[in-house]
């Protein structure tokens, strides 16, 4: 049996893969709901502006890492 994917949250700890900042980890500070699906607005350590990203641009940290 696959295991299900755990929700990405707001103050969930991600990685950032596929971009300028890939690998880079980022806090979910909130989770947006647009027409085309959820969006998710990280605060970067080093970037002051936020950003946003869509689920498959994201992998979740787990809790005890």
């Amino acid at each position: 049996m696959i295991a299900a994917e755990k929700p990405i949250r707001k103050d969930s700890r991600v990685h950032l893969r596929g971009n300028l900042f890939e690998g880079a980890i980022c806090v979910v500070d909130r989770v947006d709901w647009m027409e085309d699906g959820q969006r998710y607005v990280l605060k970067h350590p080093h970037y002051t502006c936020p950003l946003n990203y869509r689920r498959w641009d994201l992998e979740l940290i787990p809790d005890d890492q």
